[in-house]
């Protein structure tokens, strides 16, 4: 038995690996505001989560990592449409200052990849 079981969250933690871990590029396929957890905080608050294709729990997005997002998709607003179908790849990262004070590890965005754009409908000429 794991420590981890009996403190079962459906958001990823930065404490749950290495620094120097790097989850590979993965598609934003929902983006919501989910009530989180806060260190330090009594109550949860209001953050906003991603969910990436395949992964096994949401990804909770720090002001640092949707400013990044926001910037390279060139979309700060209606993200919860503007942003699917990007991919990113974050790390964890080590001795980051925590909103309550204390230092830990944290998320970081290491790269992103706009969405694909959608094919283009082929017409049969000459058919």
């Amino acid at each position: 038995m794991n420590l981890s079981e009996g403190t079962a969250s459906i958001y990823l933690a930065s404490n749950d690996y290495k620094v120097g871990t790097v989850f590979p590029l993965r598609e934003i396929i929902r983006v919501e505001m989910g009530d989180v957890p806060t260190p330090g905080k009594p109550t949860k608050q209001s953050k906003m989560v991603l969910w990436l294709r395949d992964a096994p729990k949401g990804f909770i997005a720090n002001k640092q990592c949707l400013r990044k997002i926001g910037a390279a998709l060139g979309c700060t607003s209606n993200i919860d449409k503007g942003w699917l179908g990007a991919l990113v790849s974050v790390e964890v990262v080590g001795d980051v200052r925590r909103p309550d004070g204390t230092r830990g590890n944290a998320f970081r965005v290491r790269e992103i990849k706009p969405a694909a754009p959608a094919p283009v409908p082929t017409t049969n000429q000459g058919a």
